[in-house]
């Protein structure tokens, strides 16, 4: 695996594509592949940039990791649910766009899941828990009931167990930060792909739009359809990604916050298209809980969003999607 990186980097670093040069660099963070690919520019200056985008990417990991005992986030879930916990800008910047998607989504998408997505621990167990713990958790879930203090930047969770997971924002929330950075440096088109959630800004190496292809669900080899990107971000959240089977069963990874069971509506597949990769990575997961009905009508009814929701049986676009995309089933 090293070696494999090893040589995309050199690939990417010494490569003159068309008339303009990429730089390209990659790796592990938020326990996926982090690639960053910038055109044009001095090759010093952008590559000190790239570093610097995955810099912060870093800060943000330590911030916000579930697991992690020295991060910020671990820390509020062992004692907000006792007293008030003093928290930092950016948490309370996190909790704050968290809050309000938990709200517009009417809970589809749900911060406080932290005690479902922990007693499930996609990726490390391969049986599904008991009846009783999911029932116990998920009635810990209820993001009314997590009290923020902006003025004073504090946070106070109002039942007893209860945590907050981050898992659905945290990405969205660096790529955008990353992206940020790499615009201080003056670096005007680049394409940021931190575990699928992507941010394409400016044009590629040929001045045209940045094509990203969509994989599909069901058959991992073939592209469902490619998207033409430029001050755009996508993601695309499926059940195909973090799954176990157990007595011939299907678990998957997103999770049903009333229920606490993973969702089972007919939803394979949902990419969302906005111009926030933050605001990507909330609405892929609550359109996905929601359902192809309703999450399409909650895709609908916000501003400068689109998207590809693929079902058991069908696949639907978004009414600004239509006739700009070829879709292969």
């Amino acid at each position: 695996m090293k070696q494999i990186i090893i040589i995309v980097i050199m690939l990417c670093l010494s490569g003159c594509m068309g008339k303009r040069t990429v730089y390209c660099d990659n790796c592990l963070l938020m326990n996926t592949i982090a690639e960053i690919k910038v055109v044009g520019g001095e090759k010093k200056k952008v590559k000190l940039a790239i570093n610097a985008a995955f810099n912060r990417i870093r800060e943000i990991e330590k911030i916000a990791d579930f697991h992690n005992p020295k991060s910020e986030l671990f820390k509020i879930n062992q004692q907000a649910d006792k007293s008030q916990v003093n928290i930092s800008y950016e948490m309370c910047e996190l909790l704050k766009e968290s809050l309000k998607y938990s709200k517009i989504t009417d809970g589809a998408f749900d911060v406080t899941i932290g005690g479902l997505s922990g007693l499930w621990n996609f990726g490390s167990v391969t049986t599904p828990p008991s009846g009783i713990k999911i029932v116990d958790n998920a009635l810990l879930v209820g993001y009314e009931d997590l009290i923020l203090n902006i003025n004073k930047r504090q946070v106070f969770l109002g039942r007893k167990g209860m945590k907050i997971d981050l898992e659905g924002v945290a990405k969205g929330y660096a790529v955008e930060e990353a992206a940020k950075v790499l615009k201080d440096a003056n670096c005007h088109n680049f394409l940021i792909n931190l575990g699928g959630n992507i941010k394409a800004v400016g044009t590629n190496q040929w001045v045209f739009p940045w094509k990203v292809g969509i994989r599909h669900p069901r058959h991992k080899n073939n592209i469902l359809t490619t998207l033409k990107l430029n001050d755009m971000a996508i993601a695309t959240n499926g059940d195909y990604e973090h799954y176990f089977v157990f007595n011939g069963q299907r678990y998957h990874h997103i999770l049903d916050p009333q229920s606490g069971y993973p969702v089972s509506n007919g939803c394979v597949s949902v990419t969302i298209i906005t111009p926030s990769a933050f605001i990507a990575d909330i609405l892929s997961t609550a359109v996905f809980v929601l359902g192809q009905k309703a999450g399409m009508d909650i895709i609908e009814d916000l501003e400068q969003v689109e998207g590809i929701i693929v079902t058991d049986n069908d696949i639907l676009v978004s009414s600004g999607l239509v006739g700009k995309i070829q879709v292969r089933k």
